[in-house]
């Protein structure tokens, strides 16, 4: 009967130590939870360190130590806490895989690490299928090292486990026009749209597209929406000016660039891009001066910019040459005219049967003529728009030469043609001749 008053006293001895030690801890964690607000994050940090080398089993402070690191931008030191969180905690009651891995996954892709963060993503992503994460994650590595469609596959997986989330479905959307396949980008940038539709980048990236399908009014509708954002307000005022130049505003062109140009944030990439589309708007009211005046600003910065050398030294030529002045400069009617007595001197008894305009500014002409013991139809194409022709040019040519069973393919340019659009060529009923041709004959009589 004496045990029991003796028993009951050291059992509330220990009660009373163990609810001292729970409350000393509770009144710790509020310390620790109370420091972290702004300006007291050292002082945190500080308390967390000394908690884990005190307990290096307290899991909990480890992981807010780790945390701490990563509010504080210090990545490396957070991984390394994490790491050691993981190979001495796993398996223990209490602890959360599952989160730190997570955390130790974003603190390897912040210091670019993506082996490391590709192995752990990996291993997240058969642990926990149903998390769209670990699939976004391996994504954007996919696309760091360059393999985009491997990028694309799990970006997919990503936003098809996130059906109502508009960030996964905008970086597929951005993949799949980086790999070129506009045709689905589309479809996705609309969706990115339907969830959020002042997203100024997936705007901006359909008015690209719109662009590139020729549907301009779409195209410049977006362009509005994206001007007004930040890091997209030269690019989309560039591409509205581009549109007002095709409807033939051209003051208006002139005005939107000029002021891209005044920006007082730019990115030279910008900047250059602004001045040649300038340089484009000048010519495209035959101001050939002021263009050059942009080319030259152009060459200044970067010496083998696009094709401002040859611009510059082409149209240099005009000042001496009349003919060519005439062909780059003059109304369509005399332009015609040109391009007919170009045609009649590269081929003996040449008869036009029609000529049709085209909507780079070239015009075909379909002839009945002889040339090098060969009578039949040539089909010839003139242009005089500024840039080299490219192989896509030369295609839809060629197919419009099958289309009306012409024998022979003749294009004529001030410019150069690509690489790509030359071995095209080859081998075909086509001949490609530059500005040297055409100077020598529109000069005969």
């Amino acid at each position: 009967m004496v045990l029991t008053p003796v028993f009951f006293l050291v059992l509330c001895f220990v009660g009373a130590i163990y609810v001292s030690r729970l409350l000393s801890r509770t009144r710790h964690k509020a310390s620790l939870k109370n420091s972290v607000e702004p300006g007291a994050a050292d002082t945190a940090r500080a308390a967390l360190l000394q908690a884990v080398e005190k307990d290096p089993a307290d899991h909990g402070s480890r992981i807010s130590l780790a945390k701490s690191y990563m509010e504080g931008k210090n990545y490396e030191e957070a991984v390394q806490q994490l790491n050691n969180l993981m190979a001495t905690a796993h398996g223990k009651q209490g602890f959360h895989e599952k989160e730190a891995g997570f955390l130790l996954g974003e603190c390897y892709m912040k210091v670019k690490n993506y082996d490391e963060a590709y192995k752990l993503y990996s291993i997240l992503r058969q642990s926990d299928p149903d998390n769209p994460l670990p699939y976004l994650q391996i994504a954007r590595i996919e696309k760091e090292k360059g393999d985009l469609e491997k990028a694309v596959k799990y970006m997919m997986r990503a936003s098809s486990l996130a059906p109502e989330e508009a960030e996964p479905a905008k970086e597929l959307a951005i993949l799949l026009y980086d790999s070129k396949r506009i045709t689905d980008a589309l479809p996705m940038f609309k969706t990115v749209l339907d969830r959020r539709p002042d997203d100024v980048e997936s705007n901006y990236y359909l008015g690209q597209i719109y662009v590139n399908f020729q549907n301009y009014k779409a195209a410049y509708n977006h362009f509005l929406k994206s001007k007004n954002g930040g890091a997209y307000a030269a690019k989309s005022l560039i591409g509205i000016a581009g549109i007002l130049r095709h409807f033939n505003k051209h003051e208006e062109s002139l005005k939107v660039l000029e002021a891209v140009t005044k920006f007082s944030k730019l990115e030279k990439e910008e900047l250059l891009e602004a001045r040649y589309q300038l340089g484009e708007t000048h010519l495209a009211v035959k101001d050939v001066q002021n263009a050059i005046a942009q080319w030259e600003k152009i060459l200044s910065v970067v010496k083998d910019y696009r094709d401002v050398s040859s611009k510059i030294d082409k149209y240099e030529q005009m000042k001496t040459n009349s003919k060519l002045h005439a062909y780059m400069m003059s109304a369509y009617p005399e332009f015609v005219g040109l391009c007919e007595h170009a045609a009649k001197h590269f081929a003996k008894s040449v008869i036009v049967i029609r000529t049709e305009p085209q909507r780079d500014s070239s015009i075909e002409i379909y002839t009945q003529a002889v040339y090098r013991e060969m009578s039949g139809p040539i089909l010839f194409k003139f242009f005089r728009g500024t840039t080299n022709v490219g192989q896509l040019a030369v295609r839809e040519f060629y197919e419009k030469l099958k289309e009306v069973k012409a024998k022979l393919g003749v294009c004529f340019t001030v410019s150069e043609y690509t690489e790509e659009a030359l071995s095209f060529a080859m081998g075909r009923v086509l001949e490609l001749h530059g500005r040297k041709e055409l100077i020598a004959l529109l000069a005969k009589k």
